[in-house]
């Protein structure tokens, strides 16, 4: 259903003079509200995500990626909201984005299509209108980025870093420099449209033939540096009635093939779709002898982990499986998560927190859907950072352990109840036995 409830955006500020200057006035607004005490933290954190979002490009982004990955290090007040600009995207008006689409695809290529002016979709860096090809009747998606979104990742991500550490939601002993780097990556891979194209063609190539998944193709002709086009398929959203309503059953076997999809990705493929939003999963409703089918969407976020640190992580989970704790302590310093030098504290907190990650591969039957283990996770992570100053971990787990929290929400939304070990099991033994017989 395309989107018809939400205003409208008009304009979006385009040069790097504007939009530092839209930033700047916000953080005399902020410094004035902090001296005169008018504002609580919440109400701050509120002015941001406004400030933000109407903004979009790469500084909503960056406010989401961070909120995704800043749970050990900003306010709960600031990174509750920042969570929020996921949901809190107003889409762009059609007359802005009919301007791009002239400039980027041309009058001659429009004229062959017949697009819908209300957007299906609406995020941080572009929005999704469906089209007709006039030709063919053939239903298509065009995922179209916002102007000047590309030309300012680096002036965004410069301003934002000086507003959050205004507003104090930096704290001065995090080192927040390798997390800032990733954001960068991302938003640099999510801005290339070309890359997204062939990433969607590898994709898949992985899974073609597994009647569980199916993938858009990508059209090539209504495609562009700033522009995606690829097949319409019919689908549901996760959250759909028609989705909760399904047998437990079917559920069961939603999540059991989303599980296997991740595994998959980072085991065996080393490639990892590391936007778990809802909006890039859909089910395609199965009916008589043919199956449900999770549709996959949205490939800007692919993110390739080296052969050797998948090796050293799949150690790590070996030992978790196995309550190995002197293993897990040894794991996690191969990872790079805890330092060589680590106290007996962080390395107890350490290993209490990899027996807590996997409780749902250690206990049969697990039901997610009525599991805190995210809240009990979060609590645990926090004390290890704060109270033990475990250093920022490397740039590979910021995006990953984003993966796995939208994992765990996926098969908690479906209200799994699965017994993963074996499939776990499977996928970290076949892992470190290629690794070994590796030249």
């Amino acid at each position: 259903m395309a989107i018809k409830s939400k205003k409208t955006i008009q304009r979006i500020p385009g040069s790097a003079i504007e939009r530092s200057l839209r930033v700047f006035g916000f953080g005399i607004k902020s410094g004035l509200s902090a001296i005169a005490k008018t504002r609580t933290a919440i109400q701050q954190a509120e002015a941001l995500a406004k400030m933000m979002g109407e903004m979009k490009g790469s500084m909503m982004k960056a406010g989401q990626l961070l909120g995704l990955v800043g749970e050990h290090f900003f306010p709960k007040e600031v990174n509750a909201i920042l969570r929020t600009l996921n949901a809190q995207s107003d889409p762009v008006a059609w007359p802005v984005i009919e301007k791009a689409l002239v400039r980027r695809l041309g009058r001659e290529r429009m004229a062959k299509l017949v697009i819908d002016e209300d957007p299906w979709a609406a995020a941080s860096l572009g929005q999704v209108h469906r089209a007709n090809v006039l030709a063919t009747d053939q239903k298509i998606c065009l995922k179209i980025q916002y102007p000047g979104v590309a030309k300012a990742i680096e002036g965004d991500l410069r301003n934002l870093r000086v507003i959050l550490k205004l507003m104090g939601a930096l704290p001065i002993k995090i080192d927040d420099g390798p997390i800032f780097a990733e954001v960068r990556s991302m938003l640099r891979r999510e801005v290339d449209y070309v890359q997204e194209k062939e990433s969607t063609r590898e994709y898949s190539a992985l899974v073609a033939g597994d009647p569980r998944f199916l993938v858009p193709e990508v059209i090539d002709e209504y495609s562009s540096p700033r522009i995606l086009a690829t097949t319409w398929i019919d689908s549901v959203e996760i959250e759909d009635v028609a989705v909760k309503a399904m047998a437990e059953s079917r559920r069961k076997a939603l999540a059991q093939s989303f599980l296997e999809l991740f595994l998959a990705e980072f085991f065996s493929w080393n490639l990892v779709q590391t936007d778990p939003h809802f909006g890039n999963y859909r089910v395609r409703l199965g009916s008589g002898d043919e199956p449900d089918r999770l549709v996959l969407l949205d490939f800007g976020a692919m993110r390739r982990f080296p052969p050797s640190f998948v090796r050293r992580y799949a150690q790590l989970v070996r030992a978790a499986l196995d309550g190995d704790e002197s293993g897990m302590a040894a794991a996690g310093k191969d990872v790079g998560i805890l330092p060589r030098n680590a106290s007996a504290s962080m390395t107890r907190i350490f290993v209490d927190l990899c027996n807590l990650v996997i409780e749902p591969f250690n206990h049969g039957v697990y039901d997610w859907g009525k599991s805190d283990l995210p809240q009990r996770a979060t609590r645990m992570g926090v004390k290890l950072v704060v109270d033990e100053r475990l250093p920022s971990p490397p740039r590979e787990l910021l995006f990953l352990d984003r993966k796995l929290g939208g994992v765990f929400v996926f098969l908690s939304h479906l209200g799994a109840r699965i017994d993963g070990r074996p499939l776990l099991e499977k996928a970290i033994s076949a892992c470190l036995q290629t690794e070994e017989v590796s030249p």
